[in-house]
């Protein structure tokens, strides 16, 4: 499931922090904004928000924790609405984690393009658990070009069954003979069952999904699009982690026929972004800011005016008080959201 063209190198974006130095860190996002569906609770649409503040000290980025509802303003199609709910990570109020582990397992593919680079790089991670809060869970989850799509451990609380897995996973080898499009049904198979499993095992947590891979990857418009609606029914987040071997072309995303770049395509519209750093040492970094960005995060809530099933824009932005208390702020948040029929409650699509 490769995009057939050379890689083209991106600048590297500002170093994040978080109390801890994320040093040759590269952000990654794209700059495509498609529809995409929310899920909705007792009518109640939710748009998680992560707060960033540009540091001086640093040069870089800082989160935000300790903000309150009344610091957001939150527009649907341009006309404000009422945030009916609000929840904040750091006051221990939103949903818990369930962390899925994520790789390809063919080892024919070039070190950069899938998931060979952290091949027996995966103790790097272990520091950042640390940071994972006490009733989030971690999970391992791959696919193969051969067809192979699977679950590898199941959520568990303790992390070293994971790790123990992934570093199975990783030293298996899928078909040589294994083709592009098995590949991609694969991925789609695959994601569909972590999501399965987190709706039936874990359906209180906020399911997250981490690629450890180099996002050498592309399918179909129409079935990225349904992934991103199947992603957006339970709230995931899509995160990306990899060694910068396959460089990012935000302008290819959308390629002909094909959605490439899937893990970064996923991750803008989720919320989530993607890593890249050649230092292995780094990786537990990057792990780390990811478990702080999701443990500050704001969800807010809202009952949209219409129950249609049109597109709709969103948009948050810090109240003009937050504004002039929290200057060089950015807000990352879902850009977009459309109510399925399945989440109508008026019953008028029927």
């Amino acid at each position: 499931m490769c995009p057939k063209r050379k890689p083209i190198s991106t600048a590297a974006l500002v170093l994040l922090t978080f109390g801890l130095c994320i040093g040759e860190l590269d952000a990654q996002s794209s700059s495509e904004d498609p529809p995409l569906t929310l899920r909705v609770e007792s009518s109640l649409v939710l748009v998680d928000v992560i707060a960033q503040q540009a540091d001086p000290a640093t040069r870089g980025q800082k989160l935000l924790p300790a903000l309150k509802k009344e610091d957001f303003r939150l527009f649907d199609d341009g006309h404000e609405v009422p945030i009916s709910s609000f929840d904040a990570g750091w006051t221990g109020t939103a949903r818990p984690v369930s962390l899925w582990l994520i790789v390809q397992c063919d080892e024919h593919r070039p070190v950069s393009w899938a998931s060979q680079f952290i091949k027996g790089k995966t103790q790097y991670l272990k520091p950042a658990f640390a940071l994972m809060s006490n009733e989030s869970q971690v999970g391992v989850a791959h696919w193969c070009d051969d067809g192979t799509a699977e679950i590898d451990s199941p959520l568990n609380h303790d992390p070293a069954p994971a790790l123990l897995k992934l570093d199975e996973v990783l030293a298996s080898k899928g078909d040589q003979h294994a083709d592009d499009r098995t590949g991609q049904l694969a991925m789609q198979r695959m994601i569909r069952k972590v999501l399965s499993n987190a709706k039936d095992v874990a359906p209180m947590s906020s399911p997250v999904l981490l690629f450890l891979h180099g996002d050498h990857t592309g399918t179909l418009v129409a079935e990225a699009e349904a992934i991103l609606r199947d992603l957006s029914t339970v709230n995931a987040m899509v995160f990306g982690l990899n060694d910068g071997g396959w460089r990012f072309d935000p302008r290819a995303v959308r390629w002909g026929p094909e959605t490439e770049y899937l893990v970064h395509y996923y991750s803008e519209l989720t919320g989530g972004q993607v890593y890249s750093t050649g230092d292995a040492k780094l990786y537990a970094n990057a792990l780390s800011y990811i478990f702080a960005q999701l443990r500050v995060r704001s969800t807010l809530g809202f009952v949209p005016a219409s129950h249609d099933t049109q597109l709709h824009n969103l948009k948050v932005q810090l109240s003009d008080e937050a504004q002039k208390r929290l200057p060089k702020t950015t807000l990352q948040f879902r850009q977009h959201y459309r109510l399925s029929k399945s989440d109508d409650p008026t019953g008028m699509f029927d």
